[in-house]
């Protein structure tokens, strides 16, 4: 299905850039890429201004923007920083991603990666995409949200973490995770009214794009209005492994216990305590409100991009890829 894509020029006249760095993203120090970055774009008549507060680049972005002067605000991280700007800065205020971050899955989907001079590209064509977001109990989400196993392994990472963390810094509470986590059942009522009882496991996706290279829900699409759900029903050590395998295949459209369906809002509530994780940070306990936010972010994009994406949306889907809005 073809989905519009809204698309608008940066005002060439703008020419002040914010970077907005998270010191503690990633496996090391990233300042020497900021450092790049920043002597890059000042060599292409861009002012740039470097900020560690969240309150600073809030009230600098916004003072900016107003004087018709900010071309975007460079969310130097993973997607907890995106998203945190995202919750944090006016709607209209253009977001360049550059990756510094563990997974940096908005990133990946946007094509963009540590290329000093692609990100410098990118603030200098000035092409910005509107995209949708989610909002899980008022915060914003770009990426994921998800309850279950993978929640409570984030909850356990975030609680223990000290500085930068990696893929290998997941280990300890994947493995803590598999011999404690009970897999309480979850109850989900969609915006028609369809309840869905005693499932384990609930990933909901804005972006085709999860951790290591996996999408739950392939189907996903930023551009439609919607979030797009995959749940699992079965717990336990032996189904993790079997639901794992299978999605890095690429099958878990076949996976008898899976279950798909598009929304526009939903809840998820649970009899004991759950915890739910929103683009890789905590998010709290549930009960748990979600609801999509159509056209809600605005990032620029590299050079081609937006072609290759309206090839991409415009391929039909794969037999197994087609999930119905009501859920099947």
């Amino acid at each position: 299905m073809s989905h519009e894509i809204k698309v608008e020029t940066a005002d060439p006249n703008a020419r002040r850039v914010i970077i907005s760095a998270n010191p503690h993203s990633g496996a090391y120090d990233r300042q020497p890429l900021i450092d790049q970055l920043v002597e890059r774009l000042e060599a292409k008549d861009f002012q740039v201004e470097q900020l560690g507060e969240i309150d600073q680049v809030c009230e600098t972005a916004s003072r900016w923007l107003a004087e018709g002067a900010l071309r975007a605000v460079v969310a130097a991280g993973g997607d907890g920083t995106a998203a945190l700007l995202a919750n944090r800065l006016p709607a209209t205020v253009p977001l360049v991603i550059f990756p510094l971050g563990t997974a940096n899955l908005l990133a990946k989907y946007l094509t963009l990666g540590r290329d000093i001079e692609q990100i410098a590209a990118t603030l200098q064509e000035g092409q910005i995409v509107h995209l949708d977001a989610g909002l899980a109990n008022g915060h914003f989400f770009l990426v994921v949200t998800s309850c279950g196993f993978d929640a409570e392994v984030v909850r356990r990472l975030h609680k223990s973490r000290k500085g930068h963390i990696s893929y290998f810094t997941y280990l300890a509470p994947i493995f803590r995770a598999l011999g404690k986590y009970r897999y309480p059942a979850l109850e989900i009522t969609l915006d028609n009214g369809e309840r869905w009882e005693a499932v384990r496991w609930a990933f909901i996706q804005n972006i085709p794009r999860y951790a290591m290279n996996l999408s739950f829900a392939k189907q996903a699409n930023p551009f439609d209005g919607q979030l797009d759900l995959c749940t699992f029903r079965s717990g336990g050590f032996l189904s993790t492994i079997y639901y794992f395998f299978c999605s890095l295949l690429g099958m878990q459209n076949r996976i008898r216990s899976a279950r798909f369906a598009r929304f526009k809002s939903m809840t998820i509530r649970s009899e004991g305590p759950v915890h739910y994780e929103v683009d890789g940070d905590p998010g709290g306990k549930l009960p748990l409100t979600i609801e999509v936010v159509p056209d809600r972010l605005r990032v620029m994009v590299p050079p081609g991009w937006i072609e290759k994406q309206k090839e991409e949306m415009n391929r039909p889907g794969d037999e197994n890829g087609e999930i119905p809005e009501s859920g099947r």
